[in-house]
């Protein structure tokens, strides 16, 4: 028989879906194995990278912290036609400020629906941050000056905190949701830094990822999933096997073949 004929043979014999089905129940569990063994090299690297890039994201987080150190938010003050923020904020707060403590101010585009958008200030010099973070407490205290800009009632919606990135305004949203549902006393941030208590009186704890709430409270809704795959070798593995479906172990049949004729008796 030569290689043509044997080659059209098995194409033929592989047609058959009892022989098709036998051949995938037999090679399916080697190619899965083989999947695996080439994934489970590389594991150790992916985790080394994944490190890796955990702590620059860290280290961009920290980075742009930093420079947002003299910045403060003021959420409240009411928007008026054609006003300048810069003048606005000394009159408002109940704090002291001259317009040469204010390197710039602005309000942020985005807003929440039926509030007045927040002004992102930055100040020429820490101290003077500092000096309005601490009076924050205070602000709603303060009474709306006779022929002032504003009403003592709209004063009081006044609300400063820091200016976070966006990530650590992700993390404290979702430590306090947790507060909220009894998990934690306390959270809040100071100069940028996040913190929390899980107990009254407890002790203060700093916070900078989800894994570290994670850590704290274990698994809830509010916080992120962790990596979906967490093990690709496995999951590589496993997707291969899992499109294979048990084939049972049937004799396959054979024509039958009669006896004491060949080939030329059977033409």
């Amino acid at each position: 028989m030569g290689d043509a004929e044997m080659k059209a043979k098995f194409l033929d014999a592989i047609k058959d879906p009892e022989t098709a089905a036998a051949l995938e129940a037999v090679l399916a569990p080697m190619v899965a194995a083989a999947v695996k063994a080439a994934m489970e090299s590389k594991e150790e690297e992916i985790a080394v990278l994944r490190e890796e890039l955990k702590e620059t994201r860290a280290k961009l987080d920290d980075l742009e912290q930093y420079s947002r150190k003299n910045c403060l938010n003021i959420s409240g003050i009411p928007e008026t036609v054609g006003e300048s923020t810069a003048q606005l904020v000394p009159c408002t707060v109940g704090v002291t400020i001259n317009q040469t403590d204010i390197d710039t101010c602005h309000r942020v585009v985005r807003q929440a629906a039926g509030k007045p958008p927040t002004i992102i200030v930055k100040f020429a010099r820490f101290d003077q941050r500092q000096e309005l973070h601490a009076a924050r407490r205070q602000l709603r205290e303060v009474a709306a000056p006779a022929g002032g800009r504003f009403t003592t009632q709209q004063l009081e919606k006044v609300f400063v905190s820091d200016n976070l990135t966006q990530h650590r305004q992700s993390v404290l949203y979702a430590a306090r949701q947790l507060r909220r549902k009894g998990k934690l006393f306390a959270a809040w941030s100071d100069v940028g830094r996040l913190k929390l208590r899980v107990t009254r009186g407890g002790d203060t704890k700093l916070i900078t990822s989800f894994d570290d709430l994670r850590d704290i409270v274990g698994g809830d809704p509010d916080l992120p999933c962790a990596d979906s795959v967490a093990h690709p070798a496995a999951a590589a593995a496993d997707s291969v096997a899992a499109r294979v479906a048990p084939v049972p172990n049937v004799p396959i049949e054979r024509p039958a073949v009669s006896k004491g004729k060949g080939k030329r008796g059977a033409r």
